[in-house]
């Protein structure tokens, strides 16, 4: 499902513009001064999506970068009590979203990725193209199932870091880091 085949009425909408918005203003008042903001990353909504019935993307701030799940499909948000964990079954396994109740961003949940931002993250377009990795390895089926008959052995199974670390290792086109929403025509151009 994209956001262009959603039913008018029956989703609400894309949370991206408006946690931005939000994010800027705690950037500007809450974490003014703080000395933990990374001096090269902005605010960003990364790859906000409709997810189950949520609406689901990753927030980049200068202090941190966490998974959100917001409300999407109109009355199928459970509100659940500030600071509560809720669990989520992704492709890639179960995932510990934080409630967030805040007077200024609204009700979200939240999955911190970092907090602060790791060091190895020295600007916005290498932050948002870590935000992109994790959506990705987040989306990634963790495990074939096994053939009939066959034992069921456990297997070492990448961790997400793992995975947003190979994601990272795949070569950006200089059209994809000066324009991150930009599609590249032939994808081994530099």
């Amino acid at each position: 499902m994209t956001e262009n085949n959603l039913k008018p009425g029956s989703w609400k909408p894309s949370p991206a513009k408006r946690l931005e918005a939000g994010f800027r203003t705690v950037l500007e008042t809450r974490m003014k001064g703080m000395p933990f903001l990374h001096p090269h990353v902005n605010v960003e909504a990364v790859g906000f999506r409709p997810w189950k019935h949520f609406w689901f993307g990753v927030m980049v701030t200068p202090w941190s970068m966490n998974f959100i799940l917001a409300e999407g499909e109109v009355g199928a948000w459970k509100s659940v009590p500030e600071g509560q964990k809720v669990h989520y079954n992704f492709p890639a396994g179960c995932y510990d979203f934080i409630s967030v109740k805040d007077d200024l961003l609204g009700e979200y949940q939240m999955c911190s990725l970092f907090s602060p931002l790791d060091p190895q993250i020295t600007n916005h377009a290498f932050a948002i193209k870590v935000a992109e990795a994790a959506i990705d390895a987040i989306m990634q089926v963790d495990n074939d199932p096994p053939e009939e008959g066959q034992a069921l052995v456990p297997e070492a199974r990448p961790t997400l870091s793992e995975k947003v670390e190979a994601g990272l290792q795949k070569p950006v086109s200089r059209r994809a880091l000066f324009h991150p929403n930009a599609k590249d025509e032939d994808e081994g151009e530099e």
